[in-house]
């Protein structure tokens, strides 16, 4: 490790002299500790060393002034040029303060000051580099990933935003231009996203579009990035200080926005959905899953429109942090708190992993937001590069749906009613949007916060605040930047919701901006002049608070010769009610809103206007009249001037002073080339052609006399600008194909370019026309070589290369074949076609030749109902062609049911013996196949008692032409009559019942002999 000594103080001679004290930046931070308890001798001392890891790194130095009560550090850092970078001072290491949040110069300095540093014994510093790592200028330059690709003027390079004008369809002018409709938004007038085709740029695209005439407007999809500062990842028990501020870690008790008691009121807000639209989140984290919003019959709680899909999960940090502030669980007894202890979080990722998102993006999410129900969208994001029209739509799209939409101000320090104001924050005709700067633990206006006394509706805290993050599910650090303070805001807006479900927008962003706590730090610096505070929002009304007022004016003539009329003009701005006009001069003030008061007396008069506003305020303004007394008779005029240049080269800048003499009241300029006189006396004038041209000055006099006076300027013509040589360079598409390809080629060349010559590589003729299109008749690899010729006759080569691929082989014909079982049969007969044709088959057409439809199933199943010879047709249709293919079914007449009969082969059956009984039953007709015939017994015997059990069929076995049915007698021992079984047979369609269709079996029940006398 490299070490770098501080300066010594301790001699007497050195302690009165400036210390200064430097320090190399290491791996983004350096620490470097200065007293600040004076600079007497032994009063001052510096820490030893600061640790250096980088090669060339930037340096920080400091600078300690003797000889002031309140010794200031002034601090400077040098670093990359236009990088951005954060300063930050410590008493112990361990409690860090942002001093200042801002960009390096172009020569990569940046200069501060730390007015707190005579309040410390010691002083430590650090420097980090800028909210979005990876960033030189703002602007990130990766585009893998969830990264989005950004030009370097702060917009995407691959996509523009279109509107049309009302009833017009674009299609046609999209595909003129060769554009792709990415995305499209019908609820705002069919807002289209379009891809930039190869070989143009945005703003080539943007100009198209415009010069059209179809379009409401077209722009570039800029890029956003967030509005944080980081800071150190340690904190403990009070790192709250925003909800509930008791003067820990040297704050201002009650510098914060009172949530314990406007938590005994309303602490929920478990029905108000808020979207924010950022980074994405960490949906596990401990203190935020169960209060994650869900899509209804879905799992996923959001978006990603960088991605396209359903998964808004946090690669950087910043949209899990704000999440946690706007509504962490509450009462959960883990980590932190948020504003509303329950709420539903919908997380919109339009912002990639190094802190960009683009305008399309964001306009995707506040949709998605308003589809599905957000009441507040939450935007800590925005820059000052843009105001884009498509944005403004969107967003007031979401006020349509009566959504309250939060924006952070920015943190570069500036005043966003300037010329730098930031967007969508500074939107100030939107009435939805509730624009919040950034006030830290003793309730001062944050260092890097941004402010506006039109724009900006109050600010609410954002320095070193405490929430979740996005490494694991129980990661937590404190950050600062207005993105903290709006999400302070939001998660208020939703308390109040719930607290007052009945009301709308406008009254809940009344309440909140009515229930500011005034500060200092923040009057003329926002609408309110005041800081958040929970409980009087949802304690206090919906009546607009007091309008504020400024005062302000013109006078005309501000001086002249008494007597003297002035004109006042009220330029005053605010709900002004009433206006006072003191003259200075002892007269009586005037009420009108624009007198005209006159100056009798010559003198130094202070003129004040005091306006008041229709709630009270006031405000002043004063400015200063001079009247001079009559002057004495005037001496007449005579003209002449001086001319600087007198000659040079077109465009020739000459400028001109009045050397007149007299009393001189009026000046005019003939510059003699034909351009407007000017009445300046000391004017200054542009020749842009060559010529000798004769200036004349003519001036008037306070009696009305004139004086002229004429010299001669000299314009010689610009020499030719040397021709920059030509520099081949082109792009085509497409690069690769199948022949025939036909590709378009675009010149890029550089320099002064008077002639093309381009060799395709194929043998074919050169082309001259800067912008060919050449088509590819057969295969290889061709070397394209463009040759352009500068204004000089110089010329510049350069090739690439086109890949052109034979086409595959036309698919094989199809060839018809099937397979059909079975074959034949009688009627009804049910076939299974089975497909077995081969080549390129799309389609199937089977006849199955007996007048019924045609299947177009590839393997059908068909049934004949009537006996016949049937021609089988299959036709199979692909690649152009189609082929046949024929079988036979032969379906005859079913054979008559046989006929059934049944007689009595053995007619007795007896206990003794044992003697069976049989029937003997005879089928004729077909006896192919098995054979059930049913029948009934019937008699006094009982089956199953008298005999044994006997079913009610009796089955044939195939080829069988008779069966048998066994009456076995059962032996009970006693002696009985005679029992008779019959047996009848039974009708089915299976079968026709013949004669004799029932016969008899005796059963001897004697239980003795046959042999045996009867009694």
């Amino acid at each position: 490790m490299n070490t770098l000594p501080l300066a010594d103080a301790n001699s007497s001679a050195r302690a009165h002299a400036p210390r200064r004290a430097s320090a190399l930046l290491t791996g983004g931070m350096i620490w470097l500790s200065l007293v600040a308890t004076g600079f007497a001798q032994n009063n001052s001392s510096a820490s030893p060393n600061a640790a250096v890891a980088t090669v060339a790194p930037p340096q920080l130095a400091a600078d300690s002034l003797a000889g002031s009560a309140g010794p200031h550090f002034h601090l400077h850092l040098q670093g990359a040029p236009f990088a951005p970078y954060v300063i930050q001072a410590s008493p112990d290491f361990t409690f860090w303060v942002s001093l200042v949040t801002n960009l390096a110069g172009g020569d990569g300095r940046l200069d501060f000051t730390d007015p707190q540093a005579s309040g410390f014994e010691h002083r430590f510093y650090r420097a980090m580099r800028g909210p979005v790592a990876g960033l030189e200028g703002g602007v990130a330059l990766g585009t893998g990933g969830n990264l989005m690709p950004l030009d370097a003027g702060g917009f995407r390079p691959d996509r523009i935003l279109v509107k049309p004008k009302a009833g017009i369809d674009l299609a046609a002018v999209n595909l003129l231009l060769g554009t792709q409709v990415l995305q499209s938004f019908p609820a705002m007038g069919n807002l289209q996203v379009l891809q930039v085709p190869a070989g143009q740029t945005a703003q080539q695209l943007i100009a198209a579009y415009q010069q059209s005439g179809t379009v409401a407007y077209a722009e570039p999809d800029y890029a956003v990035q967030l509005l944080l500062t980081p800071n150190d990842f340690r904190y403990w028990d009070g790192s709250l200080w925003a909800l509930h501020n008791t003067g820990q870690l040297g704050g201002t008790p009650g510098a914060d926005i009172d949530a314990p008691d406007a938590w005994d009121l309303q602490h929920t807000a478990t029905n108000i959905i808020v979207a924010i639209l950022d980074t994405g989140v960490r949906y596990t984290h401990e203190d935020l899953a169960a209060n994650m919003w869900t899509q209804p019959g879905g799992t996923n709680h959001g978006i990603n429109a960088l991605t396209g899909s359903n998964d808004p999960w946090d690669d950087f940090g910043h949209g899990t942090h704000v999440s946690g502030t706007i509504g962490a669980v509450g009462n959960n007894s883990v980590g932190i708190v948020g504003v509303a202890w329950t709420a539903q979080l919908m997380e919109c990722k339009f912002i990639d992993s190094q802190g960009n998102g683009s305008i399309s993006g964001a306009i995707t999410c506040i949709n998605y937001a308003r589809d599905h129900g957000a009441k507040i969208i939450n935007a800590s994001w925005g820059t000052t590069n843009f105001n884009s029209a498509a944005l403004h739509d969107a967003i007031a799209n979401a006020r349509d749906a009566g959504i309250i939409f939060v924006a952070a101000a920015g943190n570069s320090q500036d005043d966003n009613d300037g010329p730098n104001a930031i967007y969508p924050a500074s939107y100030t005709d939107l009435d939805n949007v509730i624009s919040v700067a950034s006030t830290g633990r003793n309730d001062q206006l944050s260092v890097y916060s941004n402010y506006g006394a039109k724009s900006v509706h109050l600010g609410a805290p954002g320095q070193d605040i405490f929430s979740t993050y996005y490494q694991n599910d129980s990661n937590y650090v404190a950050m600062s930047g207005t993105s903290m303070a709006a999400a302070h805001v939001s998660g208020a807006c939703a308390v109040v919701w719930a607290h007052y479900p009945d009301e709308t927008y406008k009254q809940i962003i009344a309440r909140v901006l009515n229930g500011t706590d005034p500060l200092p730090s923040l009057a003329g610096k926002t609408i309110t002049g005041g800081r958040l505070n929970l409980f009087k929002a949802l304690s206090g009304s919906t009546s607009p608070p007091p309008a504020t007022v400024t005062a302000d004016f013109t006078a005309s003539p501000t001086s002249g010769t008494a007597p003297l009329a002035v004109q006042f003009t009220d330029k005053s701005n605010g709900g002004i009610t009433a206006w006072d006009w003191s003259f200075g001069d002892g007269s009586p003030d005037s009420s009108t809103q624009n007198p005209t008061h006159t100056y009798t007396n010559s003198g130094t008069f202070t003129v004040t206007l005091t306006v008041t506003g229709s709630g009270g305020a006031t405000n002043s303004k004063s400015a200063t009249i001079q009247v001079n007394s009559t002057p004495p008779p005037s001496s007449p005029p005579v003209a002449n001037f001086t001319a600087n240049p007198t000659s040079g080269t077109a465009p020739l800048a000459v400028q001109f002073n009045d050397k007149s003499t007299g009393s001189i009241t009026a000046w005019d300029w003939n510059f003699g080339d034909g351009s407007p006189d000017s009445s300046t006396q000391n004017p200054t004038h542009t020749y842009t052609n060559a010529g000798t041209f004769t200036a004349t000055l003519t001036v008037t006099g306070s009696g009305g006399t004139t004086n002229s006076k004429s010299a001669t300027i000299q314009v010689n013509a610009a020499p030719p600008p040397p021709a920059s040589p030509p520099v081949a360079k082109f792009g085509a598409y497409p690069i690769s194909g199948q022949a025939p390809m036909t590709v378009k080629f675009f010149d890029q060349s550089t320099g002064n370019i008077t002639a093309w010559d381009w060799n395709f590589g194929d043998n074919s003729p050169h082309s001259p026309i800067q912008n060919p299109t050449h088509t590819y008749t057969n295969a290889g690899t061709f070397t394209v070589t463009l040759t352009v010729t500068g204004s000089g006759g110089a010329t510049n080569s350069t090739s690439g290369t086109i890949q052109v691929t034979n086409p595959p082989p036309p698919p094989p014909p199809p060839v018809a074949n099937f397979a059909a079982s079975p074959t034949s049969g009688n009627a009804p007969l049910t076939v299974q076609f089975t497909d077995k044709s081969t080549g390129t088959v799309s389609g199937w057409d089977w006849n199955f030749g007996d007048g019924s439809a045609h299947s177009s199933t590839q393997n059908p199943s068909h049934t004949y109902a009537s006996a016949g010879t049937y021609t089988v047709t299959l036709t199979v249709s692909g690649a152009g062609a189609s082929s046949t293919k024929t079988g036979t079914i032969q379906v005859n007449n079913a054979p008559p049911p046989p006929t059934v009969t049944v007689n009595t082969t053995s007619p007795v059956a007896s206990e003794i013996g044992p003697i069976n009984g049989q029937f003997t039953l005879s089928r004729s007709g077909d006896t192919s196949t098995a054979l059930t015939v049913n029948y009934t017994l019937s008699g006094n015997a009982v089956n199953g008692s008298d005999y044994q059990q006997l079913p009610a069929s009796v089955t044939f076995p195939a080829g069988a032409s008779t069966a048998t049915v066994t009456v076995v007698a059962s032996s009970d021992a006693l002696i009985e009559a005679p029992e008779l079984v019959t047996l009848s047979l039974s009708n089915d369609p299976g079968y026709q019942v013949g004669s004799p269709s029932a016969a008899t079996v005796t059963i001897l029940n004697t239980g003795l002999p046959l042999s045996s006398p009867l009694p």
